[in-house]
C-alpha cells in the first residue's frame, strides 16, 4: 500500500511521496512553503487582532471617538447630497429631477448616490426635515431669549428665510410636501404645526406687551408661513 510509501522530509516539514509514485519533490516543497507562509499569515492577522482587542479593552473611549468620527464625516457627505439634491429640485421641479441628476449634481456616481439615500422621497424627506428642524431650534432660542418680543420675531423671520433660501436652498422643502409618502408626510406636518405654534406664541406675547397691535396671532402666523414659503 502507499502508506509505506510517505517518508519524513525534514527540510519542509512535511511528509512526501516516495520516489516509486513517481511525484516531484519539488511540487510537495512549494506546496509545503505555501501551507507555512499561510500560517505564519494567520498567526500575524491573530495578533493584531489579540492586540487591537487589548487596546479598545484597555481604552474604551477610542471605540467611541472612532465611531463618533466616522458618524461626522457620513453626516458631512449626506449634507453635502441634500444640499445638490436642494438645488436640482428648485432647478428642475421635484417630479422632474431624478436620482442621476442628483448624482451628477453631488459629484457621484447613482451606486453611490444610493449608499447614502434610498431614493428621491427619503432624500425630499431629508431636505424637509432638516430645515423644519432649524427653524424650530431658532424659535425655541428665540423664545428662551430676554431681548423684546419684536426682535425676537424678527430673529425667527430672518432665520427661517436663511434656511429656507440659503443653507438648503430648501423653498423647495415648503411646496413639495404632498409628493412625500403619507408616513413621511405626517412627521413633517407635525413639526410645521408646531413651528406655527411657536410663532403664534411670539405674537400673542407681543400683543400682551403691547409691543404689537391687537391682531388674530393664528391668522398672522399663517401668513408669515405662506409667506416665507413664497419668497
Amino acid at each position: 500500500g502507499t502508506g509505506g510509501a510517505l517518508r519524513r522530509r525534514s527540510d519542509v516539514s512535511c511528509y512526501c511521496v516516495a520516489p516509486e509514485l513517481q511525484l516531484p519533490y519539488g511540487i510537495v516543497d512549494a506546496v509545503a512553503i505555501e501551507i507555512a507562509k499561510t500560517r505564519i499569515r494567520l498567526r500575524s492577522i491573530r495578533a493584531r487582532y489579540m492586540i487591537r482587542t487589548m487596546v479598545q479593552n484597555l481604552n474604551p473611549g477610542s471605540n467611541k471617538v472612532t465611531s463618533e468620527r466616522m458618524r461626522r464625516k457620513s453626516e458631512a457627505r449626506r449634507l453635502d447630497i441634500l444640499r445638490a439634491a436642494a438645488r436640482v429640485f428648485r432647478r428642475s421641479g421635484v417630479a422632474a429631477a431624478g436620482m442621476r441628476d442628483i448624482a451628477a449634481e453631488a459629484d457621484l456616481s447613482p451606486g453611490n448616490l444610493y449608499y447614502y439615500f434610498a431614493g428621491k422621497d427619503e432624500l425630499l424627506f431629508f431636505c424637509q426635515d432638516r430645515t423644519v428642524d432649524r427653524m424650530l431650534e431658532a424659535a425655541e432660542a428665540a423664545r428662551a431669549s430676554t431681548v423684546p418680543v419684536a426682535d425676537q420675531l424678527r430673529a425667527v423671520i430672518r432665520a427661517h428665510l436663511h434656511y429656507t433660501l440659503e443653507e438648503l436652498e430648501g423653498a423647495t422643502a415648503h411646496l413639495e410636501i404632498d409628493m412625500l409618502a403619507e408616513a413621511l408626510r405626517r412627521g413633517i406636518i407635525e413639526k410645521r404645526d408646531k413651528y406655527e405654534q411657536a410663532v403664534r406664541a411670539l405674537i400673542v406675547k407681543g400683543v400682551k406687551r403691547g409691543e404689537f397691535a391687537p391682531c388674530d396671532a393664528a391668522l398672522v402666523a399663517r401668513a408669515i408661513q405662506i409667506g416665507r414659503a413664497h419668497v
